[in-house]
């Protein structure tokens, strides 16, 4: 079986989670014998291979005047190499990742005559509410699934959020979620590398999370005030970057508790680990989540999470098994959940045993890639049996 994934980002290009996503379920499909091509933007056009991924580069690095025009941009550098690449490769499958690779999946599809898969990992309108965002990504979005022969999504919450939003058959949509590898988040590291983030004596509690308005940083900036009366010695460490991280380093002076403030910008991914590593509590407050890796890779480096009852969090975490849940945007739930598990060690150490175990049984890359193969050889044999297939087969 050869699968040709489109994605707008694959490592070393990572802006959000696609790219860990993808780059541990390729690997995994790999592993268990599928042949495995993604066709992505990079620093420059050319052929590479990781841990037996074959990767198709194209350079992306063109200048544009806004976002959307850089997309339209790298569809259609995209497309040109599918083109290129399918004169030498021939692809059983398509595997497309969210709006961004619409363009040139269904140009492939229908090009090719190849059945395409569909992994949505957010939509435009659960970014910023039902019928908000902009016009033409929404089209995209739902063009994606109208075209696709099956969909996975990460989550239940996802499922839900397709049919709601696009009306899609509930027997279209697969919920696969995705594997990590949960012993990459507990290492040795000079433990000297906590004194570039907190004094000694501070306990730290840590957002990982770009800075806009989704992922909720002003919620915990909101929260401080009511953790620092009874826990005066916490710091908070913020780790990311995004269009509002000035907003919310105003947002804490103005509230006079700038002080107790890190907002570190990016980390790289050693660093971020660790820093999970030494973390008292990982505050999770996000508005929208379709699915929450951040609350999984806490799990694995055996810290406490407190997370929003929020799309994708919500099927992760059960309250007080291995997580806390508080109210979606509420600074003071926030606080509680915080304070809850920083004055309980006791509570702590059973969420994080209990958030290990969790990893372990349903976080699995090896038993959640055998779903998307069997999803793979489902959407084949349907395929196979088509008039669609048929057709192709009798073509000049």
């Amino acid at each position: 079986m050869k699968v040709l994934h489109l994605a707008w980002e694959f490592p070393p290009w990572k802006v959000g989670g696609i790219a860990p996503y993808l780059s541990g379920l390729s690997k995994t499909l790999v592993k268990k014998g599928v042949e495995v091509h993604v066709v992505c933007p990079g620093p420059e056009t050319k052929d590479s291979e990781m841990d037996g991924v074959k990767v198709h580069y194209f350079k992306a690095d063109f200048p544009s005047n806004d976002f959307i025009s850089w997309v339209l941009q790298m569809n259609f550098f995209m497309k040109r190499r599918i083109t290129e690449l399918w004169k030498s490769e021939k692809f059983d499958l398509i595997h497309a990742h969210d709006w961004l690779s619409t363009l040139p999946a269904i140009y492939a599809k229908h090009t090719y005559r190849v059945p395409l898969i569909a992994t949505v990992h957010d939509t435009e309108q659960g970014r910023w509410g039902k019928g908000q965002g902009i016009p033409m990504i929404n089209e995209l979005d739902w063009k994606l699934t109208y075209e696709a022969w099956k969909i996975s999504v990460l989550s239940d919450f996802m499922k839900w959020h397709l049919q709601d939003l696009f009306n899609v058959p509930e027997d279209k949509i697969w919920v696969i979620p995705p594997g990590i590898e949960a012993d990459g988040y507990r290492f040795e590291f000079d433990p000297n590398l906590r004194n570039n983030f907190a004094a000694p004596w501070e306990r730290i509690v840590l957002f990982v999370g770009r800075m806009f308005h989704q992922k909720g940083c002003d919620i915990l900036v909101g929260a401080a005030p009511f953790i620092l009366k009874e826990f005066p010695d916490v710091k908070f460490v913020c780790v990311g970057e995004g269009y509002a991280r000035m907003q919310y380093t105003d947002l804490a002076n103005w509230m006079g508790v700038g002080q107790k403030f890190y907002f570190t910008g990016f980390l790289d991914e050693f660093t971020k680990r660790a820093l999970m590593q030494l973390a008292d509590v990982i505050a999770i407050p996000s508005r929208h989540e379709p699915f929450g890796i951040v609350a999984l890779e806490g799990m694995c480096a055996g810290t406490p999470v407190v997370v929003a009852d929020e799309g994708g969090l919500s099927n992760i975490v059960q309250h007080e098994y291995n997580g806390i849940k508080v109210w979606k945007e509420h600074s003071e739930s926030l606080a509680w959940g915080i304070k809850k598990v920083l004055r309980d060690p006791e509570l702590a150490r059973r969420l994080v045993e209990s958030g290990f175990k969790t990893v372990r049984e349903r976080y699995d890359w090896d038993k959640n890639t055998n779903l998307m193969i069997k999803l793979y050889e489902e959407v084949l044999g349907e395929y196979e049996k088509s008039d669609w297939a048929k057709a192709k087969a009798t073509s000049p």
